[in-house]
């Protein structure tokens, strides 16, 4: 089954700086430069592996290819077609395809020096704790138990492990200079260190020297059991979440009306300031200055007559009131008095 989407993914990825081949009948494809392979990959529809072995995952829909399958990445020439960088370019191709759900290989992995041939994923763990495989996130599910138990066993020292015959005869022949007293690791990275710059036209001793880093890896893993399941790796598709490009816009758009009241006072202030001064400061200051005083002299003028005549105990307003009650009273006596004498003159005279 061909997919258009795949076709075209693949095409964007590796056609300017390899050659793209393909089977016509399948999602097969080759990578190739200068006549020489660099990756060999397929997209698959069913699951590989053994579900009684893997803890991933189930596929439901299976009318899709779901699967990168890489079956080899090898060295190419350039910067762009090292091994990391092919490893990169592998996953940036499964990200771009929405359906692909994981990746999976088989770790046969080897370098050459000398021309003899190294295996990459126990020359890594017994130097590093991992493979070059897990170190890009390839792993099965037995990864976190294997090294746990291989980390034991490349920080033991040489002089610690049941049989070093090989390092106590051919190892101290070549490298006289490394004591028994280092670690597996520490051991393993110095010979590494001294053979992996010979170029590829190599002496017989440098030869021997690679062919004893060969033999040395192998009876230190085998020895000491290391562990490490080389057969269907597995990383999961990982795609990151994009922001979506209209949520940027619009919060310079909701900041200018959050400050909305800081540009409304300006507008505000301008206006009020010139009006209200000149205007009211002015034509108040010298009428009100008058008539505010005026509370300050009624004030003389009221405390001194009230003042002797209102008694402590009294009620001011009470007080006034008898007062006024009592006048009326001596009007209205006066004007009897007065009709009296009216009335007595008036007899009088008659």
């Amino acid at each position: 089954m061909q997919h258009p989407i795949v076709r075209e993914r693949v095409n964007d990825f590796f056609g300017s700086n390899f050659t793209v081949k393909k089977d016509f009948s399948s999602d097969k494809y080759e990578i190739m430069h200068n006549g020489k392979k660099c990756l060999d990959f397929e997209f698959m529809v069913d699951d590989p592996t053994d579900d009684n072995q893997m803890r991933f995952i189930k596929l439901e829909n299976r009318t899709k290819p779901r699967i990168l399958k890489v079956s080899g990445v090898f060295k190419c020439q350039g910067d762009e077609r090292k091994g990391a960088s092919l490893m990169r370019l592998i996953d940036r191709l499964a990200e771009s395809i929405p359906f692909v759900e994981y990746i999976t290989l088989m770790d046969s992995s080897n370098i050459k020096i000398c021309d003899v041939s190294i295996s990459l994923a126990q020359l890594k763990i017994l130097t590093t704790g991992q493979s070059w495989y897990n170190h890009f996130g390839y792993k099965t599910k037995w990864h976190d138990a294997n090294v746990a138990h291989n980390a034991v066993i490349i920080n033991t020292r040489i002089d610690d492990i049941s049989d070093k015959k090989l390092i106590e005869t051919t190892g101290k022949k070549l490298f006289p200079e490394l004591p028994t007293t280092m670690t597996v690791r520490e051991y393993v990275q110095a010979v590494l260190d001294s053979v992996r710059q010979f170029p590829e036209k190599c002496t017989p001793y440098q030869r021997e020297k690679a062919s004893f880093l060969k033999t040395l890896i192998f009876e230190l893993g085998w020895m000491n059991d290391l562990q490490y399941s080389n057969w269907d790796l597995i990383k999961i598709v990982e795609r990151r979440i994009k922001s979506s490009p209209k949520a940027s816009p619009r919060s310079p758009k909701v900041s200018p009306k959050a400050s909305s009241p800081k540009a409304s006072t300006p507008k505000v202030s301008p206006k009020a300031s010139p009006k209200a001064s000149p205007k009211v400061s002015p034509k108040a200051s010298p009428k009100a200055s008058p008539k505010a005083s005026s509370p300050k002299a009624s004030t003389p003028k009221v405390s001194p007559k009230a003042s002797p005549k209102a008694s402590p105990k009294a009620y001011t307003p009470k007080s006034g009131g008898n007062k006024r009650s009592r006048s009326n009273k001596r009007v209205n006596r006066n004007a009897r008095n007065n009709r009296t004498n009216r009335t007595t003159k008036h007899k009088r005279r008659s």
